[in-house]
């Protein structure tokens, strides 16, 4: 070992060239990423890439093909930006991609990626080593055949056009901390990529046209500036016909007096470049190689120009592309294709669509599959053992009851337990009881599945279920967070199972006045799995029933909570419940007892929330829902106070109630998981309290396994430990601690599972009527510049109409459903007929 120098050039971020002179502790034992290191990387390949700093940047489709295995350098790496070596290091994890540290290797060290060929010529000389830059990349095809896929993903896209946007400012940051840029995230219209919108402080910024959006996309971390009003030229010529919608803002917005404009003068980072689309067909001219546009399956995202050669064999099919640049000059973002995935319209492909659409890219994944290279970690390994049907500890109770016998839990097996859910729920997380104390009081407790006594800090276990952060439910199937022996077994407070819970207990008296509360790891054995129908016929019709008692008591005690919310300021949004069947929404009977659970569940979570906030406030875990600006409702009603919304419920026919309310729901701000020392604002808006969480659904949702180990943490350091010997192993198995990273990836895995769930709705919807091409009801709920938006109660729609005409909010139409595949599989629109 010895020392190697070694000139480091970076640009820096005022946009500087620094050169440094590094140096570096170099070995003779630097694997290479094959066998002879005892680290073989790669199976054999027709050839091996050195690849350059250029090929990092703008080539990332060929680095998500399977046309290449490179051979990244580190030296390159150090150069690329956060945002490039963020995206090589995703690469690195997903494809399995080699880093060679070139500048640790004693023939490498200082030699550039020439050195680095040399090196793997002579020390593989079986194998096919070249360097690709920009300057050979056209040839690169030659290895494969002259593969027409390997020609698509190498080929200069570039069609230059008259300069359509500006110029980025080059100082925005400068500019930021003079308070004359905002900084924020782009969120873009549901039915319109051209226009947007960035929050500062509550406040709404509206981006609207091509000019003004300036190459931004769905996503981005944007510089904004306000602007006094929107030029109409900024809005965009769209003459284009599969532009359909000339401007797609609302009415007369842009002479809003209280709307606030802006636009974009700079990115500070990219969201999302990987997107699913389809090739526009009128964008094809002929045979033979030619630029063709690419629209996503996401109306938020526009049109990406890439060059094939082989249009015949990719109409018609989903492709993956690559959105690699947008120049100045260019009227759409230029990328490549990387893989194709088969014909619009088959029902399995555009439910795979869906998910990888929303990032859930891990939905074929088998468990098994995932734990097969599992480390020595003991929970790892008694994991790999339930996955292969072998004997584990995990299935041993002594644990459990260890923590009985030194005071860690309580034991609650005495008490009758029970559970109310949905017919066939396995996933059961939450039980409840009640009882009548020798005072006269009432003893009210929920008890929650105690995920942590499986799902331990730093496991790949808890890695996973980080990185998923919840389940995905689509109509015919689900992505579980957990495996199944957990999520259906050891987790899972069955009847007649004993089971590690975490309990929330009540004292109140007869007016159900809260006198005592408690938060305890508990034993429990559920008595009873009540499904919501056979709960309600007991309390209406069984009062010989062993729980009937104890129901009524919770179904009194539910309502008093609800009336209590309602008086206190909370949102009632409820709509009629409804289940899918052939496409339709069948109405679903109002049980009184989907309340009674819910309202018990909400005490949890609100008393949770305040109890580690009270105990914890620099690191606790709270959930936010912002009010909504007076702008997101476009509707006269002071949304000031949430009183205001329910009142104007009462004023409207009990049809266009419904409406009402899925309107107010629409435009509400997303709810979202916040860290406490981020913030002094943690009000929820739609539930009117202070402090809220989520605690009682661990075996689904990430946040409240994180909930979970907070309020651990703050229950075990009040217990004098001194004599309990699992104490230690129990702190340390309930690490507490997360990251800003985790909060945001939680949020992003919630809002992508929800949207999962809804075009997963709206597709098997499409598939169950277009034969059938209904005429059915519908309600205006938004009006366009050239259109309207309806909202179909009869099948769950929500639809862009483009018309002329004059029409009015909860304006009620009839309407014709068509069949029109086109639309639907490239558009994800509906084709609608007004009768």
């Amino acid at each position: 070992m010895y020392k190697c120098s070694f000139e480091e050039r970076k640009i820096s971020k005022r946009m500087k060239l620094i050169k440094r002179v590094r140096e570096n502790y170099v070995r003779d034992d630097i694997p290479c990423g094959f066998d002879c290191c005892m680290h073989n990387v790669y199976d054999d390949f027709v050839v091996f890439s050195i690849i350059t700093e250029e090929i990092m940047k703008k080539n990332i489709a060929l680095l998500k093909s399977e046309f290449i295995r490179p051979i990244i350098c580190h030296s390159i790496f150090q150069r690329l930006s956060h945002g490039e070596q963020r995206k090589i290091k995703e690469l690195v994890n997903t494809k399995k991609y080699f880093i060679f540290y070139d500048n640790f290797c004693s023939k490498t060290c200082g030699r550039g990626v020439e050195g680095v060929l040399e090196y793997y010529s002579n020390h593989l000389p079986e194998k096919k080593f070249v360097i690709l830059n920009e300057d050979n990349l056209a040839g690169y095809s030659q290895f494969f055949g002259g593969s027409k896929e390997v020609e698509d993903l190498v080929m200069n896209v570039k069609e230059a056009e008259e300069t359509v946007y500006e110029e980025y400012y080059k100082s925005p940051e400068a500019l930021l901390n003079e308070g004359r840029l905002i900084r924020s995230k782009l969120m873009v219209d549901a039915f319109s990529w051209f226009n947007g919108s960035v929050f500062e402080n509550n406040k709404r910024i509206r981006i609207l046209g091509r000019k003004n959006m300036n190459r931004a996309i769905h996503g981005d971390e944007v510089y904004v500036e306000l602007i006094e009003e929107v030029v109409e030229d900024a809005l965009g010529d769209i003459e284009e016909d599969f532009e359909e919608q000339k401007i797609n803002i609302e009415k007369n917005e842009n002479t809003m007096a209280d709307v606030l404009f802006g636009k974009v003068v700079g990115i500070h980072k990219r969201s999302k470049t990987e997107l699913i689309g389809t090739i526009i067909n009128n964008t094809v001219s002929g045979d033979g190689p030619q630029n063709v546009l690419v629209l996503p399956v996401n109306k938020k995202y526009p049109p990406i120009r890439i060059r094939t050669g082989q249009v015949d064999e990719l109409v018609n099919k989903r492709l993956m592309v690559e959105l690699e640049e947008w120049e100045i000059d260019s009227r759409y973002p230029t990328g490549h294709y990387f893989k194709k995935l088969y014909n619009l319209g088959d029902k399995e492909g555009e439910i795979e669509c869906i998910l990888l659409s929303n990032g859930v890219n891990y939905f074929k994944d088998r468990w098994v599959d995932l734990f097969a290279k599992a480390s020595t970690n003991f929970y790892d390994l008694e994991t790999l053992k339930v996955l292969r049907g072998e004997e584990s500890e995990f299935y041993s109770l002594i644990p459990i009851y260890q923590e009985v016998q030194e005071g860690l839990r309580r034991d609650l097996r005495h008490l009758k337990i029970f559970s109310i859910d949905p017919q066939g729920c396995t996933d059961v997380d939450d039980t409840m009881h009640v009882k009548v104390l020798e005072n006269g009081n009432y003893e009210f407790g929920v008890h929650i599945a105690d995920v942590t006594q499986y799902v331990k800090p730093d496991s790949l276990l808890d890695k996973i279920a980080q990185d998923r952060s919840t389940t995905v439910y689509l109509p015919d199937r689900r992505i579980d967070m957990l495996p199944e022996f957990l999520s259906a077994g050891l987790c899972s407070l069955l009847e007649n199972q004993e089971r590690a819970a975490f309990s929330v207990i009540w004292e109140v008296d007869v007016n159900m006045k809260i006198l005592k509360r408690d938060f305890f790891k508990s034993l429990i054995k559920s008595r009873k799995a009540f499904s919501y129908e056979e709960a309600l016929r007991v309390i209406e019709n069984e009062p010989s029933n062993e729980f009937y008692k104890e129901l009524v008591q919770l179904s009194k005690a539910s309502q008093i909570l609800r009336e209590r919310r309602l008086e206190g300021g909370a949102l009632d949004l409820s709509t009629s419940k409804y289940e899918r069947v052939d496409g339709k929404l069948v109405l679903k009977d109002q049980l009184s007892t989907y309340s009674l659970v819910e309202e018990f569940m909400l005490l949890a979570n609100i008393a949770v929330a305040e109890f580690i906030y009270e105990n914890v406030p620099e690191k606790s875990l709270l959930r936010k829902h912002p009010p909504p600006s007076s702008y997101d409702l476009l509707l006269p009603i002071d949304i000031s106070s949430t009183k205001n919304i329910n009142n104007a419920v009462k004023d409207f026919s009990p049809e266009q109630r419904e409406v009402f309310k899925k309107v107010v729901t629409k435009t509400m701000n997303q709810a979202i998981y916040i860290l406490s020392d981020e913030s002094s604002d943690f009000f929820h808006y739609g539930l009117a309290v202070s402090l809220y969480t989520h605690f009682t659904s661990p075996i689904r949702r990430y946040a409240d396994v994180v909930v979970h180990r907070l309020l651990t943490e703050v229950i075990f350091s009040k217990i004098d430990n001194s004599n309990i010997p699992s104490i230690k192993r129990v702190k340390q198995s309930q690490s507490s601690s997360i990251s800003r990273e985790v909060v945001d990836n939680i949020n992003f895995r919630h809002n992508s599972a929800k949207r999962c769930g809804w075009d997963s709705a709206v597709l098997f919807t499409y598939l169950a009527i277009r034969e059938i091409e209904p005429e059915t009801v519908a309600f205006v709920t938004e009006i366009k510049a050239n259109g309207i938006i309806v909202n179909i109660p009869e099948f769950g729609l929500d639809t862009y109409i483009m018309v002329e005409g004059e029409f009015n909010v909860f304006d009620k139409l009839t309407v014709k459903i068509n069949k029109d595949d086109e639309l639907f599989f490239v558009r994800r629109r509906f084709n609608i007929t007004i009768l």
